[in-house]
């Protein structure tokens, strides 16, 4: 059975490189040093996948909280509308919940 972590900030916002929210940005989810998608979910159960990418509001957040598979590692990519890279990060482990 998967246990499902939730991102830290529970409906985080992200910002391009001068500040601003990232409106209309993207955000991919990979398994940790490929380019194979892996699922990002829109609930705790892990029944209910989000679109990969993740299509950001006006404000640079997603449409509600991000909920990760604690396994494999995550690599996750930020482009901006015109998908311009903001950021790619590799290797990102989701910790489970502590009980």
């Amino acid at each position: 059975m998967s246990i499902a972590t939730v991102i830290p900030a529970p409906i985080p916002q992200w910002f391009d490189n001068s500040g601003v929210p990232l409106a209309g940005g993207f955000l991919y989810a990979y398994e940790a040093g490929t380019s194979t998608p892996q699922n990002m979910y829109t609930d705790s159960a892990l029944t209910v996948p989000y679109s990969n990418p993740i299509v950001l509001d006006s404000s640079g957040r997603p449409a509600g909280p991000i909920y990760l598979l604690t396994s494999p590692a995550y690599k996750f990519v930020l482009q901006d509308a015109n998908a311009v890279q903001i950021w790619e990060a590799d290797a990102i482990i989701a910790s489970a919940p502590s009980a």
